[in-house]
């Protein structure tokens, strides 16, 4: 992939994508399940070039998938930008379940992006050395059931924090929208033959708009151009 837009020169990139089959049962999301779990961090190392230690990070990457279909992991996230800060909000936001770190943290750790790290939510009655033995890991603290994440004797309202975090792309993707108007069908009668009970003046188009889709507006044209009346949601 290369290509040019008015300053910026992308240079020839190699560009891959790795499609799996698994069963869906064996797939975990990253949002905390439940109060009182342990929350586990397997931390990966990188050279001075931020390439990560691939055989670390595949002897973990396998014992993960040995605990999921254990049935032991209960959620699972990336570390990547922003670091464990991003990692635990994104993990509190789904259900609203707070954790509380088990020691202070340096500001430095907390927001350092960390590659290959993977943040990873237990029960409470797992046996740590037993089922994570051969990689490396550590707790880092317990979900709760407080509505808030506590770090370095500082607490942070989920719901504050889920509304900070949404603010910059509401404009763009908006999550709460103005009632749309009733649509106006014209019914005709039941005796009326050869024609349809149901009739409108322009087809209507919905556009579903999230983060991750593309060529909306393009779409919204074609369906204009053609008539259509759309609503870009």
């Amino acid at each position: 992939m290369s290509g040019t837009y008015m300053d910026l020169h992308v240079p020839p990139t190699l560009v891959t994508f790795a499609v799996g089959i698994v069963n869906a049962n064996r797939v975990v999301s990253q949002e905390f399940k439940q109060h009182n779990s342990k929350v586990v961090l397997l931390p990966l190392e990188r050279d001075e070039n931020e390439m990560p230690d691939f055989v670390a990070m595949e002897k973990n990457f396998v014992r993960v998938t040995e605990l999921i279909k254990a049935g032991v992991i209960l959620a699972a996230q990336v570390v990547k930008v922003g670091g464990l800060a991003a990692a635990i909000s994104k993990m509190s936001f789904g259900n609203k379940i707070g954790m509380d770190f088990i020691q202070e943290i340096e500001p430095a750790d907390l927001f350092r992006p960390n590659y290959g790290a993977l943040l990873l939510e237990v029960a409470e009655s797992v046996e740590m050395e037993h089922e994570f033995r051969g990689v490396e890991y550590s707790l880092i603290g317990h979900t709760w059931d407080s509505q808030v994440i506590s770090v370095n004797n500082t607490e942070i309202d989920i719901n504050e924090a889920f509304e900070v975090w949404e603010k910059p792309l509401e404009k763009i993707f908006p999550t709460k929208t103005n009632a749309c108007g009733k649509l106006k069908l014209k019914i005709f009668d039941q005796g009326t033959k050869g024609k349809s009970q149901v009739s409108v003046v322009k087809p209507r188009i919905f556009i579903p708009v999230f983060p991750g889709t593309n060529c909306e507006y393009d779409s919204a044209r074609a369906f204009e151009k053609a008539g259509g009346w759309w609503i870009l949601w």
